[in-house]
């Protein structure tokens, strides 16, 4: 944004300086582009003051210097966790992105929801993200499958490196009972074996109904 009086044509030099007052590039033209990403984590760091230092000239002599500087983005982290390990096929899973930013800046998310194979199966917005299971079990998620949120925070500048949590869907218990007797006195007893397994290997507890031959609970245990 350089004037000269007697409106000669002028030309422009740069400095490119970090926090300790060193110059980490230089450039000529009408305007000077700095990718940050090339000095991040060398000359230059989140949270630090980068300047734009300009002397202009007209052909005859050097303008006074001026300068102007604006502070290096805290990139958002995300740090995800989800509110179980373990998940029931006719659950929910909620995930919370537990998200951070070094300059307080308020943090917006999207969430992506990724099955075993690693396809996308749903996405979503906002503070936290649930998703219902028995929605997706049979067509994107089956029993013992890896279930994952992929979060990033946004901080209005940029966004975070993407983070992932996983839980895995709850494989269904499997019993086969059988009973003590293929017929039973009428001054007899009857015992149910349930005969259970579990893929997870969870400890089971059981249930018992006892029906009458028209279906009516007539006991339970």
């Amino acid at each position: 944004n350089g004037t000269d009086a007697e409106a000669h044509s002028l030309t422009y030099s740069y400095e490119w300086v970090d926090d300790t007052n060193t110059v980490i590039a230089n450039d000529t033209g009408d305007s000077a582009t700095l990718d940050i990403a090339t000095y991040l984590g060398s000359s230059l760091s989140e949270g630090e003051t980068v300047t734009c230092r300009v002397t202009g000239n007209d052909g005859f002599e050097d303008s006074a210097t001026v300068e102007v500087g604006v502070p290096v983005n805290h990139r958002p982290t995300a740090t995800p966790s989800l509110d179980q390990d373990i998940v029931a096929t006719g659950g929910t899973l909620t995930c919370t992105p537990n998200g951070a930013d070094g300059d307080g800046d308020g943090l917006t998310y999207s969430y992506e929801w990724v099955e075993g194979t690693g396809a996308v199966f749903a996405t979503d917005t906002g503070a936290t993200s649930t998703i219902d299971i028995s929605t997706y079990f049979g067509t994107d998620l089956s029993a013992g499958e890896t279930v994952t949120c992929r979060v990033v925070a946004n901080d209005g500048v940029e966004d975070s490196v993407a983070a992932e949590v996983s839980s895995q869907v709850n494989n269904i218990p499997v019993i086969n009972p059988t009973l003590s007797a293929g017929v039973v006195a009428t001054i007899g007893s009857l015992t149910c074996t349930p005969k259970g397994t579990d893929v997870d290997n969870h400890g089971l507890t059981y249930s018992y109904e006892w029906l009458n031959q028209a279906g009516t609970t007539f006991a339970t245990d």
